[in-house]
């Protein structure tokens, strides 16, 4: 069985080495010497050259030869040979500059050949127990899940009283006069609640001069009061605050954001559908429109809960305002200046946080958990989280920029 197969590989590799030296020999043939092997836009542009000089040799040896007294009729039976002569060297030149030009030119793929014939079957690898095999299979291990880690997560809200659906207030200020009244109805859900520059004394017309028309820590809200009976029992009564988000922003820029003015929601109800938007109290800053100005409202059934803001020493120069939807907490996209979808809206220079020459800082209301609304389960569970949104805003400025902004409370919205 050795011999065997011995005998068969050294017909392979005299078959292959038979193979190797015809490709070499083909390829000897057709190869250009080096000294030849140029382009044939060169073979062009020297053929050329030669048959210009040629014209000027003729010509002159023509001359030479009248000089030196031939007679007329050999002259006349050299200009025939050289005319002759000229326009075979050029046609000779264009056969080779065309040659060369034809044999760089791929052309297209021809046909198959025939197919060659068997060679002999080769020793089997999978049966040598001596060297290492790679292995083409291997045991899947499963991947142990995560446990999703939820900012905010110990926030937990009672949301059975009371039941019916409606935007409801939250307290995220611990700055506010309802914070020293009853701290116990402060929810820790904004790490942060200003953005911007902070005035000296609390008065903005102060820090440059002839400014006007400051305006000072100006709140709006757009909340009412809602009284929902319970039951049958005229007293068994509970008071909510139900408080709109912020939908959309209107604001000047001009290097600086100027003014800046909140949309809210003028519908009786909240509408999945459709928004009917509305002006909430009066602009921060400039009273006038002053550089570019641009606005953008949310689409239906999303509110904003996040803003991005880049600021100098004068005031506010970039903000960015994120929508989500209210009922998954997903954030959407909206339409931007130049009618492109874009996560967020900005006004001004885009926040980043890689931005060096400006200080970036960011607010956002972030989710809260309810308590299990289910009277015959477990009120300590947890069954659901609930994106929160803007609801209370502020600001200072003057005539010439905004200084700065304050978010005072998010709210959310309970489904029925």
């Amino acid at each position: 069985m050795d011999s065997l197969e011995n005998v068969k590989q050294d017909i392979n590799e005299g078959s292959d080495y038979l193979s190797n030296v015809l490709k070499d020999s083909s390829n000897t043939d057709n190869k250009v010497p080096f000294y030849l092997n140029y382009s044939w836009q060169v073979y062009r542009w020297v053929f050329l050259t030669i048959i210009f000089i040629l014209f000027f040799v003729f010509k002159g040896i023509e001359r030479y030869l009248i000089k030196k007294g031939f007679d007329e009729f050999l002259v006349k039976v050299y200009n025939v040979v050289s005319f002759f002569a000229l326009i075979n060297i050029t046609i000779f030149f264009f056969m080779v500059t065309y040659n060369r030009y034809r044999s760089t030119v791929k052309g297209k793929k021809g046909q198959r050949g025939p197919r060659g014939k068997r060679g002999l079957q080769g020793s089997n690898s999978n049966c040598d127990i001596c060297n290492s095999k790679t292995y083409t299979m291997k045991k899947m291990y499963k991947k142990l899940e995560k446990k999703e880690k939820v900012k905010n997560e110990d926030v937990v809200i009672d949301m059975s009283s009371p039941p019916d659906r409606g935007w409801r207030l939250l307290d995220s200020d611990n700055h506010t006069e309802s914070y020293g009244i009853n701290p116990n109805n402060y929810v820790n859900i904004m790490d942060n609640t200003y953005l911007g520059v902070k005035c000296r004394g609390g008065n903005c017309s102060t820090i440059d001069a002839n400014t006007k028309d400051a305006t000072e820590n100006n709140t709006y809200r757009k909340q009412k009061e809602i009284i929902l009976q319970r039951g049958n029992n005229p007293d068994d009564a509970v008071k909510v605050i139900e408080q709109r988000p912020i939908i959309g922003v209107v604001a000047n820029n001009d290097k600086n954001i100027t003014s800046l003015q909140y949309f809210v929601d003028n519908n009786a109800k909240h509408s999945k559908r459709r928004y009917t938007p509305e002006l909430l109290g009066t602009r921060f800053g400039n009273a006038e429109n002053v550089g570019e100005k641009n606005n953008f409202v949310c689409p239906n059934n999303s509110a904003i809960y996040k803003v991005d803001s880049l600021s100098d020493n004068k005031g506010l120069v970039g903000l960015k305002f994120h929508c989500q939807d209210i009922n998954t907490g997903k954030e959407v996209l909206v339409i931007d200046k130049n009618n492109n979808k874009s996560y967020g809206y900005t006004f001004g220079i885009e926040p980043r946080e890689d931005n060096k020459d400006y200080f970036f800082k960011s607010v956002k209301c972030e989710q809260l958990q309810a308590k299990n609304d289910d009277p015959n389960g477990d009120q300590n569970d947890i069954s659901q989280f609930y994106p929160t949104f803007i609801s209370e805003v502020s600001g200072v400025g003057n005539d010439k920029t905004l200084k700065s902004l304050r978010f005072h409370k998010c709210s959310y919205y309970k489904p029925g």
